[in-house]
Order: structure tokens, then sequence, then C-alpha cells
């Protein structure tokens, strides 16, 4: 028999003393006279509180880190032992990586990971459900949460004090019913746009059929006027170069041009006595040096020393080669043996291992760098903005043709060659950098 079912057979109103019962039963005459002490209930919902909280919160502690956090911080006296108690009864562990963690058992299956390699890039594409608890004095409620994973935005949960599928269910159907309404809302929008673009291409349609049909008409209307202007001209020129010229003198700016003007012009343009204007300059250059002044090798490579010493290493980790070499330019002649910025004493060696730092190839580049700086810059200026200006300066109007495009085009290469001597002198700056430079071979 157990030793508490022989305590209760023991009885102060037997015949027998308690000491010859406890002597032939035999157990300690103690144990009948022991009170076990009643455990503080409200000291045990506090402990256990601050176990809960702490194990949340750092579920890495165990048992001694967790008894000096209560002792330290909570200010609650306890031991190690009755903690360790309470963390049995609540079902409560430090967790960390133990030994073959990684090792599955082979007789469990292995689930595919179903996101492995998907693109997620709009809402509503994945989403996913978790279930928690929400500490609540003294109980628990378990929240069930969708969440997309996109936008990562709450679609849907459910509040319980039960771990049962009927919550989870629950918020699973208002989520599906929410969304299913927004998408109902965006076919109807799809359709009245789907309707609304069809409207505007029949309309586009109808506006193009229109600008045909006018289109035949000008062309009819240009080669019978040039056909008549021929014959009034003594027909000078073939059919095609009259209509052009016409098509060309109809399509300048809307000005009122007698019957006599239009055949003086044309007399003009087909004399063979006439002054000839040779093409624009830059027509007829060899545009092979300006491809290779715009891919300049130099400036699509990041300059930097392979000098190896303490100092180097140190300003290539920090990226900080040009500030520093930038720095020591400005600054050496007045440093006075200083650092310019924190105002401390340099090393008496200091500049020797400075100069160290960056190495004869960096020098040659950075010397390279500069001459194609200066070379570019009248490169540019002296082949094709200088002829460009020159010639809108000096060949007059002639009425067939728009100089105003010239000086457009003159503003353009000005504006990008202004651009590109600003990069080039940012990767003088910051020889590390890398910068590419803008063309202007479409506009020559």
């Amino acid at each position: 028999m157990e030793k508490s079912g022989r305590l209760s057979l023991v009885s102060k109103d037997h015949e027998l003393s308690v000491s010859r019962q406890c002597e032939l039963l035999e157990i300690n005459r103690t144990s009948f006279y022991y009170t076990p002490k009643k455990e503080d209930s409200i000291f045990e919902n506090l402990v256990k509180n601050r176990l809960d909280y702490w194990n949340t919160k750092m579920p890495y502690m165990g048992v001694r880190k967790l008894r000096d956090r209560l002792q330290e911080i909570d200010k609650i006296p306890v031991g190690r032992r009755l903690i360790k108690r309470y963390m049995s009864e609540m079902g409560i562990y430090a967790m960390y990586p133990k030994p073959k963690l990684s090792q599955g058992n082979k007789k469990h299956k292995v689930h595919p990971y179903l996101l492995r390699g998907l693109d997620i890039n709009q809402v509503n594409q994945v989403w996913a459900i978790d279930i928690t608890y929400i500490r609540m004095g003294s109980s628990h409620m378990y929240l069930s949460a969708i969440i997309d994973w996109h936008s990562r935005y709450l679609v849907g949960w459910e509040l319980s004090d039960t771990l049962d599928t009927a919550p989870v269910l629950k918020a699973i159907k208002e989520a599906i019913g929410d969304k299913q309404q927004e998408i109902e809302g965006k076919q109807k929008e799809q359709e009245q746009l789907k309707g609304q673009l069809q409207t505007a291409n029949d309309e586009a349609d109808a506006i193009q059929k229109k600008r045909d049909k006018l289109k035949a008409s000008l062309d009819a209307a240009i080669w019978k006027a040039a056909a008549k202007y021929k014959k009034v001209f003594g027909g000078k020129g073939d059919l095609s170069s009259t209509a052009r010229c016409v098509q060309r003198v109809c399509s300048t700016a809307p000005v009122e041009r007698n019957f006599d003007d239009i055949k003086a012009r044309y007399e003009s343009a087909t004399d063979p006595n006439a002054t000839r204007y040779d093409a624009a300059p830059l027509q007829l250059l060899d545009l092979t040096k300006l491809e290779s002044a715009e891919t300049y090798s130099l400036l699509g490579q990041a300059i930097i020393s392979t000098a190896d010493n303490a100092y180097s290493r140190f300003w290539q980790n920090l990226h900080a080669m040009d500030w520093v070499n930038t720095g020591h330019t400005h600054y050496s002649e007045n440093a006075e043996g200083c650092c310019p910025y924190c105002k401390r004493e340099l090393p008496s060696d200091f500049e020797e291992q400075f100069l160290a730092c960056f190495d004869e190839k960096y020098s040659q580049d950075c010397a390279r760098l500069g001459e194609f700086g200066r070379k570019y810059a009248e490169y540019m200026t002296a082949t094709f903005i200088e002829p460009l200006r020159r010639y809108i300066e000096l060949i007059p109007q002639t009425g067939f043709g728009d100089w105003k495009a010239y000086g457009e085009q003159l503003k353009l290469i000005e504006n990008i060659v202004q651009m590109n001597n600003q990069k080039i002198a940012a990767k003088i700056e910051k020889p590390s950098e890398v910068v590419g430079l803008n063309s202007i071979r479409e506009y020559v």
C-alpha cells in the first residue's frame, strides 16, 4: 500500500497509540502530524506572469538567467528550483540550436516550399495565415491573422478563446468574401474601360480615314498645280522636282505670295549661273575622331591606386581615396604639420607615407585624364560649335530653308558639350568614379 494510504489508516481515536500505529504501519510518526504549507496563489501568478513575459521577449534564456531577471529587475525573491518547477508546469523552456537540429526524421513527409522561385509582384497573389496568442490578464486569447505577402496588409482576422478550426475558417471566409466583392468591382471597371477604349479606337479610325482622304486631295491638288506651273515656267525641270518645289513653298510659314514672286524664286532656283552655297559644314566631317573622344577608355574605368600600405588600405576600405587626395591638394600648403579637420599633429613622415599611397600609374592616369579634358573642350569648340556658328551668321535667309533649325541644333550641341565638360571635371575631381559622355552624333 502506498504511503498516503497507510497515513489515512492512523487515527487518534484508536485504542492503540498513534506511535504504535505508525510503528505497525511502518511510517514515520512526523508524517502523521505534518501539514503541507499552502501555496500563495497571488505570488505564484505574479511569478508565472513575469516568466511568461521574459520567455516571450527572450526565449533563449534558461532557468538561471530568468532567476537573475526576476531578482534584479522585477525585485521578486525567488530561487532557481521554484522557477524550474513553474517552467515545467507552464511548458516553457529555453530555445536554442540543439545538436543534430537539421537532421529530419526519414519517416516524416517533406512538404515542398510552394513559394520557392515565385515572383510575388502584386497584391492578392499570395496570402499567409498564422495563429498567435495574446495575453489577457490571467488567460489568453488566440488570434488568427491572414496577411497579404506582397503589401503586408492584414486582409482578415478572428479572435477566439479556443484553438478550434471554426475561427480560422471564419477569418478565411470573411477575407475571401471581401476580396470577391473587390474583384467584382474591378471587373466592372475593366469592362467600362474596355468599352471606352473601343469607342476611342473607333473615333481614332474615323479621324485617320478623314486625314487620309484630305491628304489624297492635297496630293492631287499639288500635282495638278505642279503641271500647271511647269507649263507656265517654260518646262524647266522635271515634273517631280517642280512638284517638290511648290510643296516646299506651300509648307513654309503662311505668308501672302503672288504669282510673280513664286515665278522669280523658281527662275533663281533653275538658273545655271546662280550662286551656289556649300552644304552645312558638319555634314562633311569624319566622325571617327568624335566617336573615339566620346568613348575615351579612362572615363569608363575607376582610377584607383594599387599601392599597398597602412594608409592606402585604410582609405580604400572607407572609399575615401579621392576625398583624401582632394583635401591634401587644397590644404597641404597651410596645414603646418596638423590635420586641417581635427587639428591633431601629424606624424613626421606623413607626407612620405601619403605620396606612397598613390603609385606612378595612378598619377599618369590622372595626368592623361586632365589632358583629355582640355583637348576635348578645344576639339568640340573648334570642330563643331564655331564652324556651325559662323555658318549661321554668314549664310543669308533664302526663303526655302528654315535656318532656325540650325540655331536650335547649335544650342543642343552646346548644351551637350557643356554637360560633358562638367562630367569630365567631376571625373578629374574623383578619379574612382565611372562616367559616360552624351553623344552629339545624332545632331551632326
